[in-house]
């Protein structure tokens, strides 16, 4: 018992430091397919910039753009990492 104590406390301990590694886009994104609780909450929605479409996932009771398609990590990505004025675009063609 003590063993396994010490290998989760270790865990909790390094997993931090394992996780810095990793791209901050990638660790923050969602996958292709939603899991139901997004499905339900998170409407996808396909803004027009001229002759480019960018898909947006957005919230349905607040309007807000949650997450981004990025074609480089081919999955959802917070607006940050890929277009910061994803909410003004959409604000733009859906109001």
């Amino acid at each position: 018992m003590r063993i396994a104590v010490f290998i989760f406390l270790t865990l909790l301990f390094y997993s931090p430091c394992l996780a810095k590694n990793i791209p901050e886009p990638i660790k923050d994104s969602k996958p292709g397919r939603l899991s139901i609780a997004d499905g339900i909450l998170l409407k996808p929605v396909v803004v027009r910039m001229g002759l480019s479409r960018m898909p947006v996932l957005v919230n349905r009771f607040s309007g807000k753009v949650e997450y981004v398609w990025s074609n480089i990590y081919k999955c959802y990505v917070r607006p940050k990492y890929t277009m910061t004025n994803a909410q003004a675009l959409y604000n733009q063609y859906h109001e």
